[in-house]
């Protein structure tokens, strides 16, 4: 069966329209618009998410924001030491693959040694901020660190 090349939709997808012929599909058009925005929208979504994850880390450490500074608990300190660190780090894009996998293991420790205690559902336990933080840093993982960020500066991502 032999394409129908007078076909506008036909053309655009095989590419075969030439100077002199009408412009591709308004369609087309607005898929590559959204495709140019996809870049800004997620390292907008990675920079915010990531930072206020930092802040958590931050409040553990620091003290700031009602937290207490310099925690004693071995378990607490690391886990705002991952938070920070790993936080900064997602929000510049470095090592965006396996930070995020390391984070992502820290919030499902997190949800299971603090809120499943006393029950599957994440509202009545407040683990709401830990799922949502888990499954965001295992779509980062899977994703890594989109066009701007510094892994794809330096080629690794």
């Amino acid at each position: 069966m032999k394409p129908d090349l007078h076909n506008k939709w036909m053309e655009a997808e095989l590419g075969t329209f030439s100077e002199g012929s009408s412009p591709a599909p308004p369609t087309a058009v607005k898929a590559s618009k959204m495709a140019s925005y996809w870049d800004f929208v997620y390292a907008s979504a990675r920079i915010v998410i990531t930072l206020l994850f930092a802040l958590h880390g931050a409040q553990k450490l620091f003290g700031i924001f009602g937290g207490q500074p310099i925690q004693h608990d071995p378990w607490i300190l690391g886990a705002g030491i991952l938070e920070f660190i790993g936080g900064v780090a997602l929000a510049l894009g470095l090592y965006t693959r396996p930070v995020a996998l390391v984070l992502c293991c820290e919030m499902a420790w997190a949800y299971y040694k603090l809120s499943s205690p006393g029950g599957l559902w994440p509202i009545p336990n407040h683990g709401e901020f830990a799922g949502l933080y888990c499954f965001f840093f295992l779509f980062l993982a899977m994703l890594g660190p989109g066009n701007i960020s510094f892994d794809r500066q330096r080629g690794k991502s």
